[in-house]
């Protein structure tokens, strides 16, 4: 058995100057799928490991309430309900949606559970169903040529949610770090292929909030791109020091909350980003200090620092939050 505290990964030795020219072309999705986990990336697809995934448990018991992921399984329902009727439906519509769902509780506990939700979800719906009120357009799809530092590489872009308004996307969840980076991304993508006719903005609603990034200059998103890139082609010889969840509390705030996120603990807000099965063998035997060292900053500020920069938050304030603002004035 391997020791535990041998770090997992020695390196290849010096990568080649320029990597095979199958390498330098790549999709939207695979800068995506690397940025949201590095370590998961260089693992599976340079090496080829493979980690057993946890399985679904069939409860044998009736659920009493809604869970995280339950609670937004049942306000996705919603929304897709609204997308098709293009209205908000009522909350005795969305009540009855749910009641047919087999993963739903039962009875008052169903009704209950609703209305702890049903404030964010019709604003949810209220807001995606005026951002999209547009027709959508036809894909675009077009061959970017990138600059990574000196060399040529090919981002096949594909723009699917595109209306003359931007693109538009949406999650049944409040605004994350994965929202951010996954919206910039395509964003970038769509300031460089600028299509004609089409407003360079990105709109991402969400359950707290709309997140908007607005026209960038083709030769700043054209760099930013490009840093990106030279991020993914270090991944494909190396696991890159970018753990993203860690990185947003650095960048948000500072490196202690940084490490409080990678080692877990008090008012890490979650699960230990150590404990992800890929971080965990990527970086075996290494401490907090040796994981997120200086590259690793500067790699968060490479990543979130222009989203950071450009980003434009438009929060909601429900009613209900509107009234305890004004009871707290009384």
């Amino acid at each position: 058995m391997p020791d535990p505290k041998t770090p997992f990964f020695n390196g290849y030795g010096a990568p080649p100057k320029s990597p095979d020219t199958e390498s330098t072309t790549l999709t939207v999705d695979d800068l995506s799928y690397f940025l949201m986990n590095p370590s998961r990336f260089f693992l599976r697809r340079q090496l080829r490991i493979q980690l057993p995934q946890e399985e679904d448990v069939i409860a044998d018991e009736e659920p009493l309430l809604f869970e995280f992921s339950e609670e937004r399984d049942a306000a996705a329902m919603i929304i897709e309900a609204c997308r098709k009727q293009k209205r908000v439906i009522t909350i005795q519509d969305a009540l009855a949606i749910l009641q047919a769902s087999p993963s739903s509780p039962p009875g008052s506990a169903c009704e209950a559970a609703l209305s702890g939700i049903w404030p964010k979800v019709s604003s949810l719906a209220e807001r995606l169903l005026s951002a999209t009120t547009g027709e959508k357009l036809q894909p675009v799809y077009s061959l970017l040529s990138i600059d990574v530092e000196g060399e040529t590489w090919q981002l096949n872009a594909d723009l699917m949610e595109l209306r003359l308004c931007g693109l538009v996307f949406y999650r049944c969840d409040d605004l994350r770090d994965f929202d951010y980076l996954n919206a910039w991304v395509r964003h970038l993508v769509l300031c460089v292929c600028r299509p004609e006719g089409v407003l360079p903005q990105t709109r991402h609603v969400a359950l707290d909030g709309d997140l908007i990034f607005g026209d960038i200059a083709w030769e700043q998103a054209a760099k930013h791109l490009g840093n990106l890139l030279a991020l993914y082609r270090d991944g494909l010889f190396e696991p890159v020091p970018f753990f993203r969840k860690s990185a947003w509390k650095f960048v948000q705030k500072d490196m202690n909350a940084a490490k409080s996120k990678w080692s877990g603990g008090f008012n890490a807000g979650g699960k230990a980003e150590s404990a992800d099965p890929w971080h965990a063998l990527a970086w075996r035997g290494l401490e907090a200090d040796d994981v997120l060292n200086e590259r690793c900053k500067e790699i968060a500020h490479c990543v979130f620092a222009p989203i950071l920069a450009n980003k434009k938050l438009e929060k909601i304030v429900t009613e209900e939050e509107k009234g305890e603002k004004r009871g707290r004035k009384k």
